[in-house]
């Protein structure tokens, strides 16, 4: 089973033919899509056409949301921004039940604007309260040692990456690449950044075959991102304890 990301830059406008072509090349079996737009209407059409059912979070006029696409039924989807806090933007925290899986899309503001969302995930987590088996997304932050070029800017809330991890969510491409740098996402400097990230609940993590970034879309200039794919086993389906709405 194949969950992947893939930012599409202000809803992809023009860059929809060249942003299915990426999808369809990715094949994923759930797809979360940041930076969707409401006016993306040739986009959703082109993940039917796949065979993908969808739910996007509906974001205003031009603001930026997100959508997400399952090859399998989509049983339920909604707002974990406002389950956790009715304070919070509710479209940069998407969930959907799906494949007896909660896995939740994330998309978070920049700078300091994105720390409430951080931290009432973090503490929903702590609490064992989040019951998402994936948080997979743009997070908009890193930390400031390998997840940024040395000459880039500092991220605000750095630390806020091993406060999810204390609570036992596990960051399975770290994992597996403890002392490497890659970049999901360059400034206009040049500078490269670790901005999509993946949590996996520990009662997955064993299941997880692989997690890498896919930097073709970023280098054929689909997007300005590249994508985060992890890869699963079929055995985690059949968990009596998976991560699922009661």
């Amino acid at each position: 089973m194949r969950i992947a990301t893939l930012n599409l830059r202000h809803g992809g406008g023009p860059r929809i033919p060249s942003l299915l072509a990426q999808i369809e090349r990715i094949d994923a079996d759930v797809l979360v899509l940041t930076e969707f737009r409401s006016s993306g209407v040739a986009l959703i059409d082109g993940l039917h056409s796949f065979g993908y059912e969808t739910t996007t979070s509906l974001p205003p006029d031009s603001s930026n949301g997100i959508a997400l696409a399952s090859r399998s039924t989509i049983d339920r989807s909604w707002s974990l921004a406002q389950d956790l806090d009715p304070d919070l933007d509710p479209h940069r925290l998407w969930a959907v039940e799906t494949m007896g899986l909660n896995l939740v899309g994330v998309y978070l503001p920049q700078r300091k604007l994105k720390l409430p969302y951080w931290d009432a995930v973090i503490s929903a987590a702590a609490s064992g309260h989040l019951n998402a088996g994936v948080l997979i997304g743009d997070w908009n932050t890193g930390t400031n040692t390998l997840d940024k070029a040395p000459a880039g800017a500092g991220f605000d809330g750095a630390n806020r990456l091993a406060a999810l991890e204390a609570t036992g969510y596990v960051d399975p491409w770290r994992r597996s690449h403890p002392d490497r740098r890659e970049y999901s996402w360059f400034s206009t400097r040049g500078n490269g950044f670790r901005v999509d990230h993946a949590y996996v609940h520990p009662s997955l993590l064993d299941d997880v075959l692989n997690a890498f970034y896919d930097q073709i879309p970023l280098a054929e200039k689909a997007t300005d991102h590249a994508a985060l794919i992890l890869e699963f086993s079929e055995e985690f389906r059949s968990k009596p304890h998976l991560p699922r709405t009661g």
